[in-house]
């Protein structure tokens, strides 16, 4: 099984604050029946992570996890903020991906930023700028 949202990623935002807190709570997603995890981490003005870090951590962690025996894989990606999402160049855009590819896309819709930010256009105007070319 696949968990496609979660932050498991250490000290990166509002997830575990310690790498060995992500580690137990990867073992709560094994538990669970969980085999693949993509990281999370929110991408917003607060917490402006990319991916270069985010892949680092994703290294870092799954390098703890087969150290500990714990049989699961994590992914990166990114759950990018609607009102952050025109701030990120295409290329950062495809690395934030679910899985590390460009194919699919994390964004927070959150109630007050739809209504600041114009409700879905910026996720039509990505659509229209990197997917219907």
């Amino acid at each position: 099984m696949i968990d496609l949202h979660c932050h498991v990623l250490p000290g990166i935002d509002d997830g575990p604050e310690t790498l060995e807190e992500s580690v137990a709570l990867a073992r709560v997603a094994v538990d669970a029946g969980i085999d693949t995890l993509v990281a999370t981490p929110h991408v917003n003005s607060r917490t402006p992570n990319d991916s270069a870090t985010i892949a680092r951590l994703v290294d870092t962690l799954n390098q703890r996890l087969d150290e500990e025996h714990v049989d699961l894989e994590v992914l990166p990606g990114g759950e990018i903020a609607i009102s952050h999402l025109a701030e990120i160049e295409p290329q950062e855009l495809s690395r934030l991906g679910l899985g590390g590819g460009p194919q699919v896309v994390h964004v927070r819709l959150s109630q007050r930023c739809q209504q600041r930010h114009g409700g879905l256009r910026p996720v039509r105007d990505l659509r229209r700028q990197h997917v219907d070319r």
